[in-house]
């Protein structure tokens, strides 16, 4: 294990040695051009005017962002997700509701587990009156 350090720090040492004596400032591509920006450009704007500018379309996007951001929770918060649902809605007063209103039946789903999974599913059909009757 001391080998490998003692390598992985000459690699170090030497890298940097190397970059400081072989890289000279002056080498570096020098890209830059000095001047001097126009007081008013084509449209007839100042730099000041069309910081004005985008600053302003800043704003209106945020703007309208806030407001997508608002319609979205609207459309989307856990009063509406469940009344548009169609859920079953209970008060704490009342007694609780019946298999049936929270779960349909579903006869192909209750033919499909009592043949494939062996599950014997009784038929449950509900009367007028709100009486559900088990057939065999």
């Amino acid at each position: 294990m001391p080998v490998r350090r003692t390598v992985a720090a000459l690699l170090t040492v030497g890298s940097a040695v190397a970059v400081l004596l072989f890289m000279d400032p002056v080498m570096a591509q020098v890209t830059t051009i000095e001047t001097i920006p126009p007081v008013v450009d084509e449209n007839g704007l100042t730099a000041g005017e069309r910081i004005d500018q985008i600053v302003f379309s800043i704003r209106l996007i945020a703007v309208a962002l806030l407001a997508i951001t608002a319609a979205f929770w609207w459309h989307t918060r856990p009063g509406r997700r469940a009344a548009s649902a169609g859920a079953v809605v209970v008060d704490a007063a009342s007694e609780e509701p019946s298999v049936d209103a929270v779960v349909p039946g579903d006869p192909e789903l209750e033919e499909l587990l009592s043949l494939h999974l062996g599950v014997e599913v009784p038929a449950v059909t509900t009367v007028d009156a709100g009486v559900t009757v088990e057939t065999s």
